[in-house]
């Protein structure tokens, strides 16, 4: 069986996502944003095109998520997550 991850709406995004709505991803991983090529497509306005980038490493056989760019926000379990581009 391939793996999958869960993402579950934990906050509103206008009336595009409520809480409790689930998203899943494949061993694929896929984009979160607005954009309609995303995997998981949030057309708010607060949400970028390519909000937060999700992966799988099947080596270490885990999923990654991060924001797809410096000025994106992106919360995991209550922490917000830092962009690898952040400017310090």
């Amino acid at each position: 069986i391939d793996p999958c991850v869960r993402l579950v709406s934990t906050t509103m995004v206008g009336s595009v996502a409520r809480r409790g709505d689930v998203y899943i991803l494949t061993v694929d991983g896929g984009d979160l944003g607005s954009a309609p090529a995303c995997a998981v497509v949030l057309p708010h306005a607060s949400v970028s095109e390519h909000q937060a980038t999700v992966r799988y490493d099947s080596t270490e056989q885990k999923y990654f998520i991060r924001p797809a760019n410096a000025d994106d926000v992106v919360w995991l379990n209550g922490a917000r997550l830092e962009s690898k581009n952040k400017k310090k």
